[in-house]
């Protein structure tokens, strides 16, 4: 009976071993990392310095306008 029980400790000693080894080779984030943030494009307004996101921003002779600041008498893109 005695031997019974020290292979039984012996045996959940060296699970406990394997498992600890196991565990410390492959490392575990405890937490996830978020994902990069995305970036939106801006660019700056010619008349008043405003940065607005390009896809909102009105583009004319060479240049970027916010809304407030369409150039007039010219076809203005966004």
């Amino acid at each position: 009976m005695g031997r019974l029980l020290l292979f039984a400790m012996l045996g959940v000693i060296g699970y406990l071993l394997v498992r600890r080894l196991l565990q410390s080779g492959a490392p575990t984030l405890k937490h996830p990392v978020p994902p990069p943030e995305q970036t939106i494009e801006t660019v700056r307004c010619t008349t008043c310095g405003v940065h607005v996101p390009r896809r909102e921003a009105l583009y004319a002779n060479g240049q970027y306008y916010c809304d407030q600041h369409r150039p007039s008498g010219s076809t203005a893109e966004r």
